[in-house]
């Protein structure tokens, strides 16, 4: 039997409520001034902290700025791996799901878009392992969807690589124009451009059962 996991104490959860804090306060100060038009005693300010005591939990600006990346990247992940529990067996239906709720995400923190971009291209090196890993992970769907015969012949990689590309040209394309009021419409671009087709070109005998069902 799995152990439960032992509550936090209370002053853990104070801890975790001013890294919350500092955290929040920094980001919306790197939104509305620029990273480096932002200053460690502003967010001590916005937080209604001492400088002091921010740089217990952070001693460097580079380190929240690692932290408010993290964060964002690992509600991602904890939502990938509930899809991957929920839709077992299900590889399509999961690719869909993950889109849905990425740009749920990006919609609720539509302001750290354009922040995360810069970090990815200036920080490469700490962002392209867990993009990778995304990847494999899709890859591995396709591969599945393949073999049971939901989509057509495809090459994993190569198809995991190109739905990762048009889902984020969409993004860095509606970021461009000032409208990513329009992401909710990706996961239904994305499946038109790329899963539809694979769907349409797999054998025909799998298509009349997935009629039937």
């Amino acid at each position: 039997m799995k152990k439960a996991a032992s509550k936090p104490s209370r002053q853990e959860r104070e801890w975790r409520r001013r890294r919350r804090d500092i955290l929040k306060a920094a980001a919306d100060l790197f939104v509305q001034f620029g990273y480096g038009g932002t200053t460690m005693q502003a967010i001590a300010a916005a937080a209604e902290y001492s400088v002091g005591y921010i740089y217990k939990h952070f001693p460097t600006k580079s380190d929240m700025l690692d932290a408010i990346i993290d964060d964002q990247m690992t509600a991602y992940e904890t939502n990938r791996a509930e899809i991957r529990e929920t839709f077992a067996g299900r590889p399509v239906e999961a690719l869909v799901e993950q889109m849905n709720r990425m740009c749920r995400q990006i919609v609720e923190q539509a302001d750290l878009v354009d922040i995360f971009l810069g970090y990815e291209a200036a920080c490469p090196e700490r962002i392209r392992p867990r993009i990778m890993r995304y990847r494999q992970e899709d890859a591995d769907y396709f591969r599945e969807a393949r073999r049971t015969g939901r989509i057509g012949p495809c090459d994993p990689e190569l198809t995991s690589a190109a739905y990762e590309g048009v889902c984020w040209g969409l993004i860095r394309l509606m970021l461009e124009t000032d409208s990513l009021d329009r992401v909710p419409e990706i996961p239904g671009l994305a499946y038109e451009i790329l899963l539809a087709p694979l769907i349409a070109g797999r054998p025909e005998e799998n298509r009349k059962e997935t009629r039937r069902t």
